[in-house]
């Protein structure tokens, strides 16, 4: 499925260690298919073997409420990013966004289109994403970004 190694892990972690499910490599082998968007070639493959679409954020929701979400929609977004959005935000980086916040949120900046980095090199990153808590102790992406 699309989605990077970060997340993959955030997601089966939320499934196995909260519900003792597991991922599986195979949509033949799943009861739900966690997403990104609507023309991924293993969305119209999931609904054709009825499993259940879901999104990475539908996984995490449920598992720090230690209880299955309902879902109205599958909550995938149309596309694979959010039109005119990479041309606006070139690369983005985390700072102080840790465990699985980190895998989601960068799941999040992906969804969007835009690049993300671990790293800040100056000449290509554009947005540095934080908490707010993070703000009033600034981490050294924060201060280099600020300056």
């Amino acid at each position: 499925m699309a989605w990077g190694p970060a997340t993959r892990m955030a997601c089966c972690h939320c499934l196995g260690g909260t519900y003792g499910g597991s991922c599986a490599a195979s949509l033949q082998d799943c009861s739900h298919a966690v997403l990104r968007h609507k023309q991924q070639a293993a969305y119209t493959a999931a609904r054709e073997l009825g499993c259940i679409i879901a999104t990475a954020e539908w996984v995490l929701l449920s598992a720090v409420r230690q209880q299955l979400q309902p879902q109205e929609d599958d909550g995938l977004l149309p596309g694979p990013a959010i039109p005119g959005f990479a041309g606006h935000v070139r690369q983005v980086t985390l700072s102080a966004i840790t465990g699985m916040d980190r895998g989601i949120t960068r799941y999040k900046v992906e969804c969007s289109g835009a690049a993300y980095s671990a790293d800040m090199p100056l000449s290509t990153t554009s947005h540095v994403m934080t908490t707010s808590e993070a703000c009033r102790v600034p981490s050294k992406k924060i201060e280099t970004a600020a300056a």
